[in-house]
């Protein structure tokens, strides 16, 4: 019988909201930074990194200066990591235009799912509209680190009516494991317990103090929660977006 952990036996994880590519936005400056960065997350059991620096009003994010970068920095890697393209789209009126033009080149990977955020001040008007416009149009928003807004902080239930709607969910590593404070990993749990949360990522953007790193946060969840529940949002859904197909419905797991 295999005497290993499920720690040690899970397939490597898929990172799908990770500041990466070096002086594209707020993440590293030099290739080498970013280069230490992909090392950290490969030592910490992560195997695919989709790359999503900031498209918002203060970075202009450029699809082919990306793509330049990413092979830029792949070719350059000791050990092998599959990094994949994206971004992650602010929603506002200076950046959705462009979206809905080339939607494939701000996409997670080219795929249907659309990483998106919301601006810290508050939420944007008609903001019901814009989720229904985005998913008439055959994309899937994956709303990034709910668990930061202070709006949703004390209306957790605004959140769940848009999970209802099509949106996903995606929570950042750090809240689970409380290095974001007790406030935000308690409310990060309480999201994963009412299955509100879809994928949990590392929204890295250097290697101290926001590393790329999933393990510590896995273990969290899968120690806090369940096993099939910690696969499910580190490595299946994940893996779900690369192959751009749909998400299993929690009532699988």
């Amino acid at each position: 019988m295999d005497t290993r952990s499920p720690l040690e036996l899970a397939p490597g994880f898929i990172d799908i909201h990770c500041h990466l590519l070096p002086g594209l936005d707020d993440g590293p400056r030099t290739r080498d930074v970013a280069a230490h960065m992909c090392a950290l997350a490969l030592t910490a059991g992560t195997v695919a990194v989709i790359a999503t620096p900031h498209a918002n009003h203060r970075f202009t994010f450029d699809p082919e200066q990306a793509a330049a970068r990413r092979l830029d920095l792949g070719a350059g890697l000791e050990r092998p990591l599959r990094l994949f393209g994206g971004c992650e789209v602010e929603l506002s009126c200076e950046t959705l235009p462009a979206v809905l033009e080339r939607p494939a080149a701000y996409t997670l990977a080219g795929s249907r799912y659309l990483l998106v955020e919301l601006m810290p001040a508050g939420l944007p008007p008609h903001l019901e509209r814009v989720w229904g416009g985005l998913l008439d149009r055959g994309l899937v928003p994956v709303l990034a680190h709910p668990e930061r807004h202070a709006l949703l902080q004390t209306r957790p239930d605004r959140l769940a009516s848009w999970v209802q709607r099509g949106v996903l969910v995606q929570v950042t590593a750090d809240a689970l494991t409380g290095r974001r404070g007790a406030r935000v990993q308690g409310l990060a749990a309480e999201l994963v317990r009412r299955r509100l949360v879809h994928f949990v990522a590392s929204d890295g953007h250097d290697p101290v103090p926001r590393p790329p790193r999933l393990l510590e946060a896995y273990r969290a969840v899968h120690e806090g929660f369940s096993p099939q529940l910690a696969d499910r949002l580190f490595i299946q859904n994940p893996r779900a977006v690369l192959e751009n197909r749909p998400l299993p419905p929690y009532t699988a797991f």
